[in-house]
């Protein structure tokens, strides 16, 4: 972790469920897109918005708090993690949306 605060740590740990939940969705929705089903759709929306939520409330607390200012190996982690959030929340919204056109054509 790039804090030993305890603000910080309290605020990490309020993360696991938003991130449990994401999570599932995710999978359920990769299940579904397997499978072929429609309401994978949906799961993926809701991971989606779920990777978009943790996005911010990330990037807010690291921006009011000056962590992107210690570029420590933890923090260079916590940047990778918001890069991927950062490109793969709109990624999976965008395969989302093109699955959803091509099942409404078939």
């Amino acid at each position: 972790r790039p804090s030993d605060d305890p603000c910080y740590i309290a605020f990490e740990r309020n993360f696991v469920a938003a991130d449990l939940v994401t999570a599932a969705a995710g999978l359920i929705c990769a299940e579904g897109l397997r499978r072929g089903k429609g309401w994978a759709i949906v799961w993926g929306g809701v991971a989606a918005g779920g990777i978009l939520f943790l996005l911010c409330m990330d990037v807010t607390w690291n921006l009011l708090h000056g962590m992107y200012a210690d570029p420590t190996g933890a923090m260079l982690m916590e940047n990778a993690i918001n890069l991927f959030c950062v490109t793969f929340g709109p990624y999976l919204i965008w395969y989302l949306l093109r699955q959803g056109r091509r099942s409404s054509h078939a």
